[in-house]
Order: C-alpha cells, then structure tokens, then sequence
C-alpha cells in the first residue's frame, strides 16, 4: 500500500478528489498541502560527514511523517 502513496501523482489525485465530491476550500486546501512541495535526500556518512542533494520540485507521492508541514 505504501508504494501506491509514493507514487501517485498530485494532479490526478486532486482530479480524483474533485470527482468525488470535494470541493472548495477543502480541495483548495489540499491543493495547497501538496503543489510546489519541494524535497532534498540527506546521507551522514561516519567518515565523509553531512551531505544532500539540492532540493526538487516534486510532483508525485502523498507527504508521508508530517504534520501537515511543508
């Protein structure tokens, strides 16, 4: 179940939400919760130290361990 939240993709999520009835200020808040998310991948390495990639709009994948944070 996990790998279909990793990879749905924003647009055709809020599509679906609107189909079934969301409407509004609810789908503008999710709309809001999920466009221009943007991610970075941390690695700290025991010898190299602290290092991450530079941060990429995604587009795809339902923010998973937040509480509604950017």
């Amino acid at each position: 179940m996990a790998k279909a939240y990793d990879s749905v993709n924003h647009d055709n999520l809020l599509d679906k939400l609107f189909y079934f009835g969301i409407h509004s200020s609810a789908l503008l808040w999710f709309r809001s919760y999920l466009e221009n998310r943007r991610q970075r991948v941390g690695i700290l390495h025991n010898e190299l130290g602290k290092t991450s990639s530079g941060l990429e709009t995604i587009n795809q994948g339902v923010p998973q361990g937040s509480i509604l944070g950017p």
